[in-house]
């Protein structure tokens, strides 16, 4: 009989409070213990216990590990990671990359957290957990999602938008919409002989990084691949009265890439775009967008930049939060150096 998995690292949906200070966090098998669902013989993997603002690098590298590491046992019917919602788009599109790379993950792979402390009265991290867990039974989700609030979102395809509520999670484009579970159950029950995938693929990203065709790597592959410190790229953000100090040259020497956070749906201002031109010959840049929500969202285009008076040469913009591309750019750049003879 194939067992399902939960991997902890900590966040709201595992902390203990007293005083307002965070005391302890729950074990993965404290977790099921207060979740809504009896499942026999849950693999538990407490990873750490963080609150997901202090999340590094190493921290993804060391999710990634445990994941795959999962993905790769045959026993294994579905995954499901709990973390913290300040940072839980992020894990979400970290894991879906990396699926990609492998031409999608077998199994659900599925993200949840939870908005209130596990000590607070009504606290809606069982109930999420418990969404999680019927969730990652459902071989139709295979693949990375979040499941929030009664939710079912594509893993590419979430930003938190509403921090005041318990459905904290809306979408980045509109074309593919989150799923309600009793949808999804109604679904299941339809297609009984023919069980049809959840959700739509992800529209095409951008290739930030320069990368030769990944898509197809083996488990072990990239695993390979997460063996290994993660590329530095920071954002750059732009606004008003923005000067070229945001592209100081200790910036580029230091970074393997740079993510620019433009205005509005792409917008640079004109004085920048002379320095951005500077930085451009000896890293890749990638400008993105400082908007959470798009009907086209992780679609990309070639466009000039400049003004009547500064005309450079075509950049790429994406249509999504520039931590998010920050995130894929990462994944690539750890795809690409894999790559290398």
């Amino acid at each position: 009989m194939k067992r399902l998995s939960v991997i902890t690292t900590g966040g709201t949906i595992a902390e203990i409070r007293k005083d307002g200070q965070v005391e302890r966090h729950l074990t993965a098998a404290e977790l099921l213990d207060r979740s809504q669902i009896n499942i026999p013989d849950v693999f538990c993997h407490d990873l750490y216990a963080l609150n997901s603002s202090d999340m590094q690098g190493g921290h993804l590298i060391s999710l990634a590990q445990a994941v795959i590491l999962e993905l790769q046992n045959e026993d294994r019917l579905g995954i499901v990671v709990t973390t913290g919602t300040n940072t839980l788009e992020e894990v979400a599109i970290f894991l879906h990359t990396l699926s990609t790379a492998v031409g999608g993950f077998a199994i659900p792979v599925v993200i949840t957290g939870a908005m209130r402390s596990a000590s607070t009265y009504r606290c809606d991290g069982p109930n999420n957990l418990t969404n999680a867990l019927n969730a990652a039974s459902n071989p139709a989700l295979a693949g990375v999602t979040v499941v929030f609030g009664g939710r079912v979102h594509a893993g590419w395809n979430v930003v938190k938008s509403r921090p005041d509520r318990l459905n904290a999670f809306s979408n980045l484009s509109s074309r593919w919409p989150s799923r309600s579970l009793q949808s999804l159950a109604r679904d299941e029950e339809d297609n009984k002989s023919q069980p049809t995938k959840a959700f739509g693929p992800p529209p095409v990203m951008a290739n930030i990084a320069s990368v030769s065709n990944n898509h197809g790597l083996s488990l072990d592959a990239l695993l390979r691949a997460m063996d290994q410190p993660l590329a530095t790229v920071p954002i750059v953000p732009t606004y008003l009265g923005v000067n070229s100090q945001a592209f100081p040259e200790s910036l580029s020497e230091a970074s393997d890439a740079l993510v620019i956070a433009a205005l509005g749906d792409g917008q640079l201002p004109e004085q920048l775009l002379r320095d951005i031109d500077e930085v451009r010959r000896r890293l890749p840049v990638v400008v993105a967008l400082q908007l959470q929500v798009s009907k086209d969202a992780w679609t990309s285009r070639l466009a000039h930049l400049g003004g009547v008076r500064v005309q450079t040469a075509p950049m790429t913009i994406v249509r999504a939060p520039a931590r998010l591309v920050r995130i894929v750019t990462l994944v690539e750049f750890a795809l690409k150096w894999h790559a290398r003879p």
